[in-house]
């Protein structure tokens, strides 16, 4: 399967600083140690070799022989490494070092020690120009060290993995796997494996998972790495489709979250009874992967984001509305009455 931009071009930073000190390895060990199959480390090899360095015309980043690579062996040659270091521009140095960071946050091991070696010397040579790097915060949930080590070992000896895990509504189960690789994918780590227990592929998120236990039985081949989770963009285009109207004070939403459509009220649009629009009000559709976050959504903005369709959408909110007016009152010791709910009881969320 092949690897994203995103998630090979960290790889490949470390790789070629990995292959440099070694006499001679195998693909089989690359793959284990990055968390790739055999396929997309040769093909990871390949590209270096066609990689040149920044400003040094004819200097590649790496140079093997290519006989050997066709039988599994890669034999790093230095015959044609440059005499004069790497030169980086100070953009490119900033880009480094924030790849870096993201690459941190994932390794364990010799990786993780190549990764803060070459972090440490591209710093150093930066200068001023490396404290740049620090105004980006690329932060990746990856659980703890001792799960992202237990998931390297794992794929290194090929083990199967006893996980504690607890998904998203909060339930802890124990899983027996296969691990078949890792990536990251919009923020978060994944652990790609084979699911003994449901006999399927699965995608475990590393920050959910609370204990790993490399295991003595051994990992079964089924078939190389599963593809991914869906970037949460991809989600959206499959999900519930709600449509708000949005007041001036809050417009900024428009450009702060992903939406379907934007523009500007109509008199044909059926806002509710007694509700007129005032200039620079919106109509925006959006998409919801997930019912508590429109809940927040309508609880923080109040009477400046109103939903409109579908109106049963909102009931978290209004619920959540109610309960919090229940906890005021009942601390100023007047218990709410069973009576209808009046407009003042929902001010913090706003339903048609």
């Amino acid at each position: 399967m092949a690897s994203t931009a995103t998630e090979q071009v960290p790889r490949l930073l470390a790789l070629s600083t990995w292959l440099r000190g070694l006499d001679e390895t195998t693909v089989e060990d690359v793959a284990r140690e990055f968390g790739v199959t055999v396929d997309q480390a040769r093909e990871d090899v390949r590209l270096l070799t066609m990689c040149q360095l920044p400003g040094q015309l004819g200097f590649y980043v790496l140079d093997l022989d290519f006989d050997a690579l066709e039988e599994g062996i890669i034999r790093p040659s230095l015959d044609n490494a440059p005499t004069m270091p790497a030169r980086f521009s100070a953009d490119e140095a900033v880009t480094l070092l924030v790849g870096l960071q993201v690459l941190a946050e994932t390794s364990t091991g010799r990786t993780a020690q190549v990764v803060e070696s070459a972090r440490a010397k591209i710093a150093a040579v930066a200068g001023e120009h490396a404290a740049m790097a620090d105004r980006f915060r690329l932060k990746v949930a990856s659980g703890t060290p001792e799960v992202r080590e237990a998931v390297d070992r794992a794929l290194a000896v090929r083990r199967s993995l006893a996980l504690d895990y607890v998904d998203a509504q909060g339930r802890a189960s124990r899983r027996t796997v296969d691990a078949l690789g890792t990536k990251v994918v919009d923020g978060y780590h994944y652990l790609e494996a084979w699911d003994l227990d449901r006999a399927d592929r699965r995608s475990f998120r590393m920050d959910r998972i609370r204990v790993a236990e490399v295991l003595s039985r051994a990992a079964l081949d089924h078939g190389g790495a599963a593809e991914g989770p869906p970037s949460w963009i991809r989600q959206l285009e499959h999900a519930e489709q709600i449509r708000l109207w949005v007041r001036p004070a809050a417009r900024w939403l428009v450009e702060y979250y992903p939406t379907t459509e934007v523009r500007a009220v109509t008199p044909e649009d059926d806002l509710g009874p007694d509700r007129e629009p005032s200039d620079g009000d919106l109509i925006v559709t959006l998409g919801v992967l997930d019912p508590s976050w429109l809940t927040g959504l309508l609880l923080r903005f109040g009477a400046d984001v109103v939903l409109l369709d579908p109106p049963d959408a909102g009931e978290g909110a209004l619920e959540r509305a109610r309960a919090t007016l229940t906890l005021y009152e009942n601390a100023a010791g007047t218990p709410r009455t069973s009576r209808p709910a009046g407009p003042g009881d929902d001010q913090g969320a706003q339903v048609r």
